[in-house]
């Protein structure tokens, strides 16, 4: 609906009392429906609340059709839990040095991309701000858009994986109370922070500007210059501070963190989603389960780095820092599983990378999940992670939809599923992608 905003009520008189009556969602003959528990096809006629953009109603017409002869297959909208709709390239450092405008615009781009993918929602986990969200929820980018919840700029203590400065650099903004270089762009995914009160500040403001929830660097990384992923980030006290302050505003933080050490701080410290942690082992797993922590996985955001992460623009000294990454990501989330921890789909991609959206469901069939449990991971996890109701076709819950030409629940189907598989999506019951489809 280029142009145009989502639907919402018409008003008063005839015209309103048709926008509130349920609207049949007209799919091609022969579509199946994922059924709420994401295990098995159902064929179902189902029906819209437009202006609340919610389900209005799920009619079982079959419990058990053959998918053989099913021509489509109706699953939830995708939700990606760890997204830079900013991080136009993977050169970090880069990006701060970039205009905020072709920055902003690069970022639509990638918002339109991502919902012809399939992603309905994305959780963005440094970066993007309330422009941006308010832009894709209102259909001011000239297209319907994912729902974008971010978490503005990423906490980083000084030196930490939100710090872009090399070891030469920053003297500039140093005791003259400039702004630290990583932050002194506009286009920065981070920001840095040293000491409780000023931990308290950040937190405050980053949720004063709209932040689904609170992002921090709790560990080193990849694209990060002066660290180690090894690297404990932030003492205790700011943690804490953190995790306090975005309690106290009904929401959540989330912990960048890699290492053990990392992760089981985090828990203790009552972070509720760990970001990446490629290398869990058997405690941290344990004290996760036991938090109800979430994992927020991005192994495909690895193999990406390390198969084009230069041409893609990251300096060689750091895709070296992937090492061993994508095979100890796998291995994570094979403990997690076991442990029970609930796993959410995350990409991290970066720039040109991008593209490659849909290939972390291969990474989770390694791991071995079913099929079920990998698209699980990016519909029905997800939404308890980011606390929406949505992630299932049942009644009550959003309308954010995706129509595939191919059943996901065969291994071989969901492990190629690319963008060429996606022929419908509705992102709050406003269709977005309408390949098979007639126009609205």
């Amino acid at each position: 609906m280029p142009g145009t905003k989502r639907p919402r009520s018409a008003g008063v008189g005839a015209d309103a009392d048709a926008d509130r009556a349920p609207q049949e969602l007209v799919l091609p003959a022969g579509t199946l429906v994922l059924s709420p528990d994401g295990e098995r096809w159902v064929a179902a006629r189902i029906t819209l609340h437009t202006a609340a953009g919610t389900i209005a109603a799920v009619e079982v017409l079959d419990e058990a059709p053959d998918a053989r002869l099913a021509s489509h297959f109706l699953v939830p909208g995708l939700i990606d839990s760890h997204v830079h709709v900013t991080a136009s390239t993977a050169d970090l450092a880069g990006l701060t040095r970039l205009p905020p405008s072709y920055v902003a615009v690069a970022a639509a781009a990638e918002l339109r991309a991502s919902v012809r993918r399939g992603f309905t929602t994305l959780r963005d986990a440094g970066g993007a701000d309330c422009g941006m969200a308010r832009a894709a929820a209102e259909g001011v980018l000239g297209d319907v858009c994912p729902r974008l919840l971010f978490a503005g700029r990423a906490l980083s203590q000084t030196g930490g994986h939100g710090d872009f400065r090399g070891a030469g650099e920053g003297a500039a903004f140093g005791d003259g109370g400039g702004e630290c270089g990583c932050c002194a762009g506009a286009a920065g995914i981070g920001r840095v922070v040293d000491g409780e009160a000023e931990c308290r500040h950040a937190c405050r403001d980053e949720l004063r500007k709209g932040a689904h929830a609170i992002k921090i660097m709790a560990g080193g990384g990849v694209a990060s210059p002066t660290d180690r992923l090894q690297d404990l980030q932030f003492s205790d006290g700011e943690i804490a501070a953190i995790v306090d302050e975005a309690a106290r505003k009904h929401t959540y933080v989330m912990a960048h963190a890699y290492t053990p050490a990392a992760i089981a701080r985090c828990v203790r410290l009552g972070v509720r989603s760990i970001e990446h942690g490629n290398q869990l082992d058997e405690g941290a797993a344990a004290a996760m389960a036991a938090a109800g922590a979430f994992l927020s996985q991005t192994n495909v955001t690895y193999l990406a780095l390390r198969e084009s992460g230069e041409a893609a623009g990251m300096p060689a000294p750091l895709v070296a820092k992937v090492g061993a990454l994508v095979e100890q990501g796998v291995a994570a989330v094979a403990l997690a599983r076991r442990h029970g921890v609930r796993v959410a789909y995350g990409s991290d991609l970066l720039g040109e990378m991008r593209t490659r959206q849909l290939e972390g469901f291969g990474l989770l069939l390694d791991a071995g999940m079913t099929p079920a449990e990998a698209l699980g991971c990016a519909t029905r996890v997800g939404a308890e992670l980011t606390k929406l109701p949505a992630g299932k076709i049942e009644a009550g819950l959003l309308a954010d939809l995706l129509l595939l030409r191919v059943d996901p629940l065969l291994p071989d189907r969901l492990r190629a599923l690319s963008e060429a598989d996606v022929t419908g999506v509705w992102v709050g019951g406003a269709r977005a992608v309408t390949s098979v489809l007639s126009p609205a």
